[in-house]
């Protein structure tokens, strides 16, 4: 039997974000090999590589081998474990965000049906690929998002269809909505106007795709670009306020905190490059 061995890159940040990569990683497990009983804050997907396992959730357990897939669902209790005479090998991705759970409904995969057996070549390279972008910039977080959102739109492709439901086509047009006008003035009335449905409707496929209320996924949309340009930018709070959508600094920052978990202020000392004299000298000319 090949050596054991195990990768795993974890993202202590876990900034506000529509969608993101909590963790990744491979592993060749030995016999035995386990995690849990126990569960997680976020989703996280296995795909197997070789050998066998065992996956168990709720009352069911599952007999996995190469090819097969298995999610885990944040909260659920879980506990999976390698063979003992053929342990198995995989690769993994974590993730969460407002848009995980409308994007994975989309799938095949769901609390009844946590295990998938899919054929197709490019899971495993599109997997991996999100393995190999790890790292804690701001560049290699964004790139191993991008890579999870081509991994999640590969399973959807491949997907029976089963998962889909026609309000959730009302879900995806108010969150491109969002995403053209987080900054404009606009409540859940107007994007609800917007896209031809009562804001009661949209209220209720947006909690059944999404997990969260409209109105929440707008801000944590907010929250989430404030992020952005508070760690990348030298704009002043009040800047960034009004640039998601706040013309109320100090309402922006209340509402910031809850979200994230520290002030606006805190948050650009932890992200935000400090000036140096060398940096410094290159923003005003000078040597």
């Amino acid at each position: 039997m090949a050596d054991t061995f195990k990768f795993s890159y974890k993202d202590r940040t876990r900034e506000s974000m529509t969608l993101g990569v909590y963790s990744c990683g491979a592993q060749k497990c030995g016999p035995g090999d386990s995690w849990g009983e126990g569960v997680r804050d976020h989703y996280l997907i296995h795909l197997i590589k070789s050998g066998r396992g065992y996956y168990r959730t709720g009352e069911k357990l599952y007999t996995l081998g190469e090819g097969d897939l298995f999610i885990v669902y944040p909260g659920e209790p879980i506990h999976y474990w390698a063979d003992e005479k053929e342990p198995w090998e995989y690769i993994w991705v974590g993730f969460n965000g407002s848009e995980a759970n409308y994007l994975l409904k989309r799938t095949d995969f769901s609390r009844r049906l946590p295990v998938l057996h899919l054929t197709d070549a490019r899971l495993r390279p599109c997997l991996q690929s999100i393995v190999e972008a790890h790292g804690s910039t701001l560049c290699h977080q964004t790139r191993m998002i991008g890579r999870l959102y081509e991994f999640l739109a590969l399973l959807i492709e491949l997907s029976s269809g089963s998962g889909t439901d026609g309000g959730f086509d009302y879900v995806g047009s108010a969150a491109t909505f969002i995403a053209y006008n987080y900054a404009a003035p606009i409540d859940v009335s107007s994007i609800a106007q917007n896209i031809g449905v009562s804001r009661s409707h949209l209220y209720r496929v947006f909690v059944k795709a999404m997990g969260v209320t409209p109105n929440e996924y707008l801000t944590r949309y907010r929250i989430s670009q404030a992020c952005a340009l508070l760690s990348g930018s030298a704009l002043p709070i009040s800047s960034v306020a009004s640039s998601v959508g706040y013309e109320d600094p100090l309402y922006f920052s209340r509402v910031f905190k809850r979200v994230t978990g520290c002030s606006p202020r805190d948050y650009i000392a932890r992200h935000r490059p400090r000036k140096t004299p060398e940096n410094k000298s290159k923003i005003t000319g000078r040597k």
